[in-house]
């Protein structure tokens, strides 16, 4: 009987392996890996600049939140130290009263310090006692009763340090100023309070010349709700006042002494990188924020990279699809060219070089798997008589009817029909025992007679078969000259028939 369908012949094996090669698909898959590559390394890269860029960021603004704390420091401690000699100066009993001396003396001391307004001498209710304005001996009209403001309740409270108020206009020429106050000890408590206007003009002053790039800000918050000064202002007077109560951004400054954060400004609505300190002992927090655009070169850089990067590998992938078109279109040609060197023109066959190099491969396999191989030599009866009676083109006829039915007759993709000759035919069978053999050529014979031919009546074949057995040991060549042996013993016994080679040979 005939083995089971085997694989199709091992020679079609390198040559699929090479179509898929030069079909260019590795061209482009290796080109689309590489700009995936390319990508996943820009991607790395823009994230540790952007990472060290942010950190940059942060180390920047902090240092700068430092610097400007560190001068609104400055302002309030020299207020702070001229309010404590104030103190030491006035009479330790009696009414809280400067001497005219002292008056004239802490008055040109006012006038130089160009961070003081008017300073004031209050009772313990909060009427005013005397009043210092700069480069003026007589004060020019009376301090305002304060016995409701939060600052001179606090100093009342807390006569050890000073208390800020939130920012007022001043007392004689309207500019903004923070009471700055501090209480005055006596021997049964306190006995006055010592209030001095901080200029609020000073903290711009002094930080106006800080660099906070394009759209940087800094601003100082009396009691984390209400703006002191902002620069840049919208109002170009500082802001002061303004309140940022409730704002997404306030919720930061709350119970915390110093930090960062990013946020959106309720004020200009610009996005920025914030560093915020709090002033130790007041009720003042300075804040300074730069622009999330000013440190965001590496967005730029990232774009600009990504940009060049898939323009170059669109084109790269453009240049691959181009490339493997022209392959595919070459290997087609190939293809056609192999397909024909190896094809018998007339009937579609395999030809004889093809058949050769088929039966060397089968044979080999069928040795290492212990498999019989079968072959069938075929031969057209009396066909030079056909061609001499009806002609060339009639005698083509009858050959593409013989090899339509040979390939009818086989089933397995492993099976090989070829043209070996003039009007002989070959019919390779791996894994194909003799009865199997014997069964594919009867068939095939009877289909070729009972097809007809109109001009001679049935065409006939006459078959030689010679089969390979599992233990032989042998050569196409044995294997080839078996069934050519078994052909001509077939055509001697009558034509029109099968014969099987069954010598020692093989």
């Amino acid at each position: 009987m005939r083995g089971r369908a085997g694989p199709p012949a091992l020679e079609a094996v390198p040559d699929r392996l090479r179509a898929h090669m030069v079909t260019g698909a590795f061209v482009v898959s290796g080109v689309t890996m590489l700009c995936i590559a390319v990508f996943t390394l820009i991607g790395w890269n823009v994230m540790l600049t952007r990472s060290t860029s942010q950190t940059a960021a942060v180390k920047t603004v902090e240092n700068l939140a430092h610097l400007a704390s560190h001068d609104a420091e400055a302002h309030v401690a020299a207020v702070d130290a001229f309010l404590r000699g104030l103190i030491a100066a006035l009479p330790r009993e009696g009414e809280a009263r400067l001497t005219q001396a002292q008056f004239d003396v802490l008055s040109s001391l006012a006038g130089a310090v160009d961070r003081l307004g008017s300073v004031v001498v209050f009772d313990t209710a909060g009427r005013p006692l005397q009043t210092v304005a700069a480069d003026d001996a007589t004060s020019k009209s009376p301090a305002r009763e304060v016995a409701a403001a939060p600052w001179f309740v606090e100093a009342l409270k807390a006569p050890d340090r000073i208390a800020i108020g939130a920012p007022v206009a001043g007392l004689f020429d309207g500019a903004s100023v923070l009471p700055v106050a501090l209480a005055v000890p006596g021997p049964s408590g306190v006995r006055a309070v010592v209030m001095a206007e901080l200029r609020v003009d000073a903290f711009e002053q002094s930080l106006a010349g800080v660099d906070l790039g394009s759209s940087g800000v800094v601003w100082l918050l009396w009691n984390d709700e209400t703006i002191v000064f902002r620069l840049p202002s919208l109002d170009r007077t500082g802001d002061t006042g303004l309140s940022v109560a409730g704002s997404a951004n306030a919720q930061y400054y709350v119970g915390q002494t110093q930090g960062t954060y990013r946020g959106r400004s309720a004020i200009d609505g610009i996005e920025r990188l914030y560093a915020f300190r709090a002033l130790p002992g007041v009720p003042l927090i300075l804040a300074v924020g730069i622009g999330v655009e000013d440190f965001a070169d590496w967005q730029r850089q990232a774009t600009v990279s990504l940009a060049m990067a898939g323009v170059l590998c669109s084109v790269m992938i453009g240049i691959a699809l181009l490339l493997r078109r022209e392959i595919s279109r070459r290997n087609a040609t190939e293809q056609e060219l192999w397909l024909r060197s190896e094809t018998d023109p007339l009937t579609g066959l395999a030809n004889r070089r093809r058949f050769e190099r088929v039966i060397d491969v089968e044979m080999r396999r069928a040795r290492r798997n212990r498999m019989p191989t079968s072959l069938l030599m075929i031969d057209v009866d009396r066909f030079k008589l056909t061609n001499d009676r009806f002609g060339h083109a009639s005698g083509d006829r009858v050959l593409r009817i013989v090899a339509a039915e040979l390939t009818t007759a086989i089933r397995r993709p492993a099976d090989l029909v070829a043209r070996v000759g003039g009007d002989e035919f070959a019919v390779l069978l791996p894994e194909t025992e003799a009865g199997g053999a014997e069964r594919v050529a009867e068939s095939a014979r009877r289909c070729i007679e009972a097809g007809g031919f109109p001009e001679a009546g049935a065409v006939t074949v006459t078959i030689g078969i010679a089969t390979f057995a599992a233990t032989a040991v042998g050569s196409p060549s044995d294997l080839i000259a078996a069934a050519d042996r078994a052909l001509y013993a077939a055509k001697e016994a009558g034509r029109n028939r099968t014969g099987h080679w069954t010598g020692d040979d093989l």
